[in-house]
């Protein structure tokens, strides 16, 4: 699974709403500011940013959407360099498990009769109960998606059984 719980080496996410961008925006260092500005950076609702750390590497990302959005996160497991990342700031526990799935969701691709591409980077979310509840979730559609994609001669009650 894509859910982790230690958070050793884990950048953060910083999850903006579109709104509050600005004064988020105000609160960073320097560097920060600089490279969102000089990068194009627009905050529209869905866009991501890497965030440069003082000597180049990787710091943090940034992405302008909605805790209240399941889908919020769902590009960023197959489009974020391999790697552990953590949400950063207050969020509540129902919307960190929302985000915690739709992560999930996202980092599925069914991959029956092609191959697998890369691993998908991963998510903390260090509450034991939580990410059981999360990953129980997400293989329950996960299965789903993989019955609905599946070809029906593909389905016989032997093939059945293995879901």
């Amino acid at each position: 699974m894509t859910l982790i719980a230690d958070s050793a080496h884990a950048k953060p996410i910083y999850l903006v709403a579109a709104e509050n961008y600005s004064e988020w925006l105000k609160a960073q260092a320097a560097n920060v500011q600089l490279w969102l500005q000089t990068s194009g950076f627009t905050a529209k609702n869905g866009e991501v940013a890497l965030l440069p750390a003082s000597d180049g590497a990787l710091d943090g990302v940034l992405i302008i959407n909605s805790a209240s959005n399941l889908y919020a996160l769902a590009k960023l497991p197959l489009t974020l360099p391999a790697g552990s990342y953590v949400l950063s700031g207050e969020i509540a526990p129902p919307a960190v498990e929302r985000l915690a799935l739709g992560w999930c969701l996202g980092a599925d691709r069914f991959t029956r009769y092609k191959k697998k591409v890369g691993e998908p980077a991963q998510l903390v979310l260090a509450d034991v109960a939580a990410r059981t509840r999360v990953e129980q979730l997400a293989a329950a559609v996960t299965g789903a998606r993989a019955l609905v994609n599946t070809p029906a001669e593909d389905l016989g009650p032997e093939q059945l059984s293995a879901f």
